[in-house]
């Protein structure tokens, strides 16, 4: 009995012990859990990193709603007519790389546990720089919306008519309090691309409450937060480019 007692004295302490480390190499509880159930492909105790993709979760289901309207043989100017909700935009509009600080260029999550802190996740991580990801994601949501001429990125060697400069402010996973919520910050600036004149800018935040404090479920914040930031980021633009477009 005794001895049995010593044993799970033994493991409560190593696995106190673990989470200390963990604090001190500063990975937030969630990692800790998050890792705990990871192993390394080779059966050791390192846990494994695991990589997620930022989506555009909006995007993907206003994708949806479209492959739906072609399965029920709605026409092409149908599916066009419900997604651009507003007249034709006869510019090109251009995506210009999104600007972001080298740690917000990182390729792993980050979070922060007092305001103007920011540390990265140990084991989970972005499948590429976010930054880059979400240049797609943008040319995405405006393409599938229709309402311009065209769009592309500003690199494809396309002539446009608008320029849109992103910056990326925030991408964390704030824990101050568990279980946190997780904040998406972006500054966008539209300017004229043959004059390089400023149009306009704004500043664009959006805060999502997480279920539980791990990197699982703040991903799964970041993904609802960014749709609905897109979503005030294409409204902005539209009605930006539709009046610069009615004064000629």
């Amino acid at each position: 009995m005794s001895r049995a007692l010593s044993q799970r004295s033994r493991a409560v302490a190593g696995g106190i012990d673990g989470r200390r480390r963990a604090v001190a190499l500063g990975i937030p509880l969630g990692a800790v859990l998050l890792a705990a159930g990871c192993v390394s492909i080779g059966g050791g105790d390192t846990p494994a990193r695991t990589s997620y993709r930022l989506e555009d979760s909006g995007g993907e289901a206003a994708a949806a709603s479209d492959r739906t309207a072609v399965a029920a043989g709605a026409s092409a100017a149908q599916q066009a007519g419900d997604r651009n909700r507003g007249p034709a935009i006869e510019q090109v509009l251009l995506i210009a790389p999104v600007h972001a600080s080298s740690f917000d260029e990182s390729s792993m999550l980050a979070y922060s546990r007092a305001p103007g802190t920011r540390a990265h996740y140990q084991f989970a991580g972005w499948t590429e720089p976010p930054a880059n990801r979400i240049g797609v994601l943008v040319e995405r949501r405006f393409a599938a919306r229709g309402r311009f001429a065209a769009v592309a990125q500003s690199t494809a060697g396309v002539r446009g008519d608008l320029l849109l400069n992103l910056t990326l402010e925030d991408l964390y996973h704030d824990v101050s309090s568990s279980p946190g919520s997780v904040r998406v910050g972006m500054v966008a600036e539209l300017v004229h691309w043959r004059s390089r004149k400023l149009l306009a800018r704004r500043a664009f935040e959006q805060t999502v409450p997480v279920a539980r404090e791990s990197a699982g479920a703040a991903v799964d914040g970041f993904n609802g937060a960014l749709a609905a930031l897109l979503d005030q980021l294409t409204a902005w633009v539209e009605s930006e480019a539709q009046g610069t477009a009615a004064k000629g």
